[in-house]
C-alpha cells in the first residue's frame, strides 16, 4: 500500500510553503485563505464573512482553506473549494471544538483533514475526486463526521488513521477503490453507524467498512452496505474485539463480512446477507483467524454460507443460531479446527456443509443443528433426531444431536 506513517508530516510541509498570494478571477476567489488564531482572516479580501465565531464561505474558492483557531464554526453555504490535486483543500490541526459544514471540496489530496484534533464535527459536505481520501481525521480522537456525501476519490471516501473514540454517522460514499470507510492503524472504539455504502472497490479489492492493522473495539451497526462493492466489511490484520451487528449486505462483487489474518474476538451478528456471489467467496469468513462469534446472521445466494480457512490460526470460532439458506455451500471448513457449530439452520444448500478440517463439534452437548435434507426419524418427540447427521468431507463428522424443527431465534 501507499500508505505512510509520515503523513502528518507531509500535512506539516503543505503548511510550510502555503501561499498568501491570491486574485480573483471570473467570480471565484484564487488562493489560499487563513483563519488566524487571533481570528483574523488573511488575506483580508478572502471571501469569508465573519459573525462572532461564524465563519462563512461567500464565494468559490481555487485553493485551500486553514483553520488555527479553535471553537469557531466554518460553514461552507453551499460553496466549492477547488485544488489541482495535491494537499489538504480544508486543513485543521491541533484544534478543538470546531465545526466545518456546508462545503463541496474536490480535486486535493485529501479534501477535509482533521489533524490532532478533537471534540470537532465534519458535517454536511460533499468530497469528491481526491486523491487519498474525502474526508481524513489522522491523530484525532472524539469527533464526529456525520451527514457527509464522499464520492470518486481514488482511495477512500473516509480516511481514520490511529484516531479513536469517533463517530461516523449517516454518511452515504461511493466510487472509490478501496474503502468507503476506512479505519488504520489503531484506530479504536469508533462507533459506524446508519451509513450509506456502496459502489466501493471492485470485484479483487475493497469493501464498504475496512479496518486493518490493529483497530479494535470498534462498533459497526446498522449500516446499508449494499450494491457492487468489493466486500460489506472487512477486519483485517490482528483488528480484534470489534462488534459488526445489523447491517444490510445485499448485491456485493464478493462476500459479505471477512475476518482475516488474526482478526480474532470479534462478534459477528444479526446481520443480513444476501447474494453476494463469487466463485470461493463466502457471506462470511474467518481466514486464519480465532475465537470470534458468528450468531443470528441469515446468509442466503452466496458461494459460501460461511467458509473457515486454514489449520492452527483459524480454530476456537463458535458458530451458532445463524441461518444459511440456499448458498452453494451453507458451510465449508478448509483447515480449521475446534469450531463450535450448534442451533443453526442449514437450508436448501446446494451442498448443506463441507468439512476438510479436524475436530469442529457440531453440537454444544445436547442439541445440534437443523439440516433440511435430514431424514432421520425422532421416536421419542424430543426434537432430536435419533441417528447422526453425516458430514460431508475428509474431516469425517457428524451432527450428533440433529434438530428436528428450524430453530426459532
Amino acid at each position: 500500500m501507499r500508505r505512510t506513517m509520515a503523513y502528518f508530516l507531509v500535512v506539516v510541509l503543505v503548511v510550510m510553503v502555503f501561499s498568501a498570494m491570491s486574485t480573483s478571477v471570473s467570480g471565484e476567489y484564487v488562493g489560499n485563505v487563513e483563519i488566524l488564531a487571533d481570528g483574523t482572516v488573511d488575506p483580508a479580501d478572502a471571501p469569508i464573512s465573519v459573525a462572532g465565531m461564524i465563519y462563512t464561505l461567500t464565494d468559490d474558492i481555487s485553493g485551500m482553506i486553514r483553520i488555527r483557531m479553535s471553537g469557531i464554526t466554518l460553514d461552507g453555504a453551499g460553496h466549492t473549494v477547488d485544488g489541482s490535486g495535491g494537499g489538504p483543500g480544508i486543513l485543521a490541526v491541533g484544534l478543538t471544538d470546531i465545526t466545518i459544514k456546508g462545503f463541496n471540496v474536490k480535486n486535493f489530496g485529501n479534501g477535509i483533514v482533521l489533524a490532532g484534533c478533537g471534540s470537532s464535527t465534519v458535517k454536511e459536505n460533499t468530497a469528491s475526486g481526491c486523491y487519498d481520501s474525502g474526508i481524513f481525521l489522522v491523530n484525532s480522537n472524539g469527533n464526529t463526521v456525520k451527514d457527509n456525501k464522499v464520492h470518486d476519490n481514488y482511495w477512500e471516501g473516509i480516511w481514520l488513521q490511529s484516531s479513536s473514540n469517533n463517530i461516523i454517522k449517516d454518511n452515504e460514499a461511493w466510487n472509490q477503490n478501496e474503502g468507503g470507510i476506512f479505519l488504520w492503524y489503531w484506530s479504536n472504539n469508533n462507533i459506524i453507524t446508519d451509513n450509506d455504502l456502496h459502489d466501493n472497490g471492485d470485484s479483487n479489492w475493497g469493501a464498504a467498512i475496512f479496518l486493518s492493522r490493529y483497530c479494535e473495539n470498534n462498533i459497526i451497526k446498522n449500516n446499508d452496505l449494499s450494491y457492487r462493492n468489493c466486500v460489506g466489511v472487512v477486519l483485517n490484520i490482528e483488528s480484534n474485539n470489534n462488534l459488526v451487528t445489523e447491517n444490510r449486505i445485499f448485491q456485493n462483487l464478493a462476500g459479505g463480512i471477512y475476518a482475516l489474518y488474526e482478526s480474532n474476538s470479534n462478534i459477528i451478528t444479526k446481520n443480513i446477507i444476501n447474494k453476494c456471489y463469487k466463485v470461493g467467496q463466502s457471506g462470511v469468513r474467518l481466514l486464519f483467524s480465532s475465537g470470534n462469534t458468528v450468531s443470528q446472521n441469515s446468509v442466503s445466494n452466496c458461494y459460501a454460507g460461511i467458509l473457515v480457512v486454514n489449520n492452527d490460526l483459524a480454530n476456537g470460532n463458535t458458530i451458532f443460531e445463524n441461518t444459511f439458506r440456499q448458498n452453494y455451500r451453507g458451510l465449508h471448513f478448509v483447515g480449521g479446527g475446534n469450531n463450535i457449530i450448534h442451533h443453526n439452520n442449514i437450508i436448501h444448500n446446494e451442498r448443506q456443509v463441507e468439512d476438510n478440517s479436524a475436530g469442529n463439534q457440531y453440537d454444544d452437548g445436547s442439541a445440534g443443528n437443523y439440516w433440511s435434507d435430514y431424514t432421520g426419524k425422532d421416536a421419542d418427540g424430543d426434537g432430536i433426531g435419533d441417528t447422526p447427521y453425516m458430514i460431508f468431507g475428509s474431516a469425517g463428522g457428524q451432527d450428533d444431536y440433529p434438530l428436528m424443527k428450524q430453530w426459532d431465534w
